[in-house]
């Protein structure tokens, strides 16, 4: 099956959740990706080449996913980069359309002086990398009493981190105050955007390529927590399985295993302490917890006309009965997609290894999903097909074992 999609805008979308840290969103993906947006104007690059660096620049940390990982990133000059490099292009390196965006993540930290070869794509590379170290010296002081001390720090690297060509570039650029404003502006994702051709913004894509890249963001999510490794893939596919069982059209199905493998999205904005704690957590701490379903909402719905798969993967903690979280949506207001990954949610939480326990017996986790059906915390018509199909589900976790992606 071959799906449309704005690539850029959906990079766009996903990638915020790459930008959450300790102390909340702090937009470096959207910002490396304006900064490195405007110098590519500048320069003799082509449309698909534009598009490839934007792609690029939105994701290019997609290897580092704890907060300990991005503080590392935060100095000018961190002491290892190598392994996020790597990592985000072993993600992608096998995915049709994103070759190139591999290629270009790999070396987004290359110091130019030391490359071993040179290439189109290493310039963008190398675009990245500056945009990426400006975009580090930034504060929250305003913008425009930071520009030139951002420029003085960078001129002495021109030649050795840096491009030397990518001087003059930046320098025309830093010029307009509408740049630097632009950076510290609500509207930077948008105008990146607005810097791409419009004929080459909507790609092609085999479905299992654009399920791929959902199956690298659940991993990323389930990375998060080494506790929950393959936890968003057992959703996906349980989802899957039980919208099959409910009557779902072939199409309704693809979309809950996406929401399926992206319902955790939010989850990257929880710090670790919290996800890997192996006691109960404190009042405090579950109130953190339940922000994750509102963010994997409102990052979900940016997507044009994709309410329904916002709704899906967002609304997997409400309960039929209203006494779910964040949004209390219960009764029929709660949508079918959404009470399917609710229960193979709980399933997999139940049948999976956790720290402070083996995964569960039959026995045990029919008992708690019956009794969830009883109390109206999970539709009971579901989990009675779960429960009549118990062997094929409890199946899954050994095949969903053996895929990394």
């Amino acid at each position: 099956m071959i799906v449309t999609i704005n690539l850029p805008r959906l990079l766009n979308t996903l990638s915020m959740v790459l930008d959450f840290t300790t102390i909340g969103l702090n937009h470096h993906h959207n910002r490396v990706a304006y900064i490195s947006s405007a110098m590519g104007a500048m320069m003799d690059l082509s449309p698909q080449e534009r598009h490839d660096l934007y792609c690029a620049a939105s994701i290019h940390d997609m290897g580092a996913t704890s907060f300990h990982e991005k503080a590392a990133l935060g100095s000018f000059q961190p002491r290892e980069t190598d392994t996020h490099c790597q990592a985000g292009y072993q993600l992608l390196k096998g995915i049709g359309h994103f070759e190139n965006i591999a290629q270009i993540i790999l070396h987004h930290h290359d110091h130019w002086e030391h490359q071993e070869e040179r290439s189109a794509l290493t310039r963008l590379s190398d675009i990245i990398h500056l945009a990426d170290r400006l975009e580090i010296l930034l504060t929250g002081d305003y913008i425009l009493h930071q520009r030139r001390r951002a420029l003085d720090q960078l001129s002495g690297w021109f030649g050795t981190m840096f491009r030397p060509e990518l001087k003059e570039v930046l320098s025309e650029l830093a010029v307009k105050e509408s740049f630097w404003l632009d950076l510290a502006s609500p509207y930077v994702e948008d105008l990146s955007l607005g810097m791409m051709s419009p004929e080459i913004n909507d790609s092609a894509l085999q479905y299992k390529d654009l399920k791929k890249l959902f199956m690298i963001f659940a991993w990323i999510i389930d990375r998060k927590c080494r506790f929950t490794m393959h936890h968003s893939r057992l959703v996906a596919s349980s989802s899957a399985h039980l919208a099959s069982l409910a009557g779902f059209s072939p199409l309704d199905i693809a979309q809950i295993e996406v929401a399926g493998l992206l319902h955790d999205l939010g989850k990257l904005s929880i710090p670790e302490s919290i996800l890997e704690k192996p006691g109960a957590l404190t009042a405090a701490e579950y109130d953190v917890i339940k922000r994750h379903p509102y963010h994997t909402y409102h990052i979900l719905r940016r997507l044009p006309g994709h309410l329904q798969l916002a709704e899906w993967a967002a609304f997997h903690h409400e309960r039929p009965n209203g006494a779910g979280y964040p949004f209390r949506i219960g009764g029929s207001a709660l949508p079918l997609g959404s009470r399917i990954i609710a229960v193979a949610d709980i399933f997999s939480a139940l049948i999976e290894d956790r720290p402070y326990r083996t995964g569960m017996n039959r026995g045990d986790i029919e008992s708690i999903l019956s009794q969830s059906a009883r109390e109206k915390a999970l539709d009971g018509d579901l989990v009675d097909q779960l429960l009549s199909h118990y062997d094929l589900f409890a199946s899954l976790q050994e095949f969903v074992d053996i895929l990394r992606y």
